[in-house]
């Protein structure tokens, strides 16, 4: 960033052509629902490298279950939790997870999440929903 003044004094300039083009694209994945037809195998793959990086490749993967709540997750549906975000959502968690694995599963361990009396889990926060809310 060198001498560039950041903040509102700072000038602002309309973006390049790579820069839109790179926008639109974050524009169209941050819309692009995680259960279109057209997203499948990118959507099962993205929450594979999730369960993989957080459970453990030794753990069969499951796309639903109540092991997605204990990964943070609303409910024992992932998906559910990537309305409002999109595919992009659920690409920063995967991220997230993925470059940050300590950090993540120590954040997501350390939810002071207990089981309820039906077997469902209770949770202080959706660990999952707040990060789809910091990409919406």
């Amino acid at each position: 960033m060198g001498n560039q003044q950041l903040g509102p004094k700072a000038q602002r300039r309309p973006p390049n052509e790579i820069e839109k083009e790179l926008l639109e694209d974050l524009q169209r994945r941050a819309q692009s629902s995680v259960t279109d037809k057209e997203n499948e195998q990118i959507v099962n793959d993205l929450l594979k490298r999730f369960w993989n990086t957080v459970q453990g490749e030794e753990k069969e993967f499951k796309r639903k279950g109540k092991a997605w709540q204990g990964m943070g997750f609303q409910g024992e549906d992932p998906l559910t939790d990537f309305r409002a975000g999109g595919l992009l959502a659920l690409e920063n968690i995967v991220f997230f997870v993925e470059k940050y694995t300590g950090l993540a599963t120590s954040m997501i361990k350390r939810r002071e999440m207990k089981m309820s009396e039906d077997g469902s889990f209770m949770q202080n926060y959706p660990w999952s929903a707040a990060g789809v809310n910091v990409t919406h």
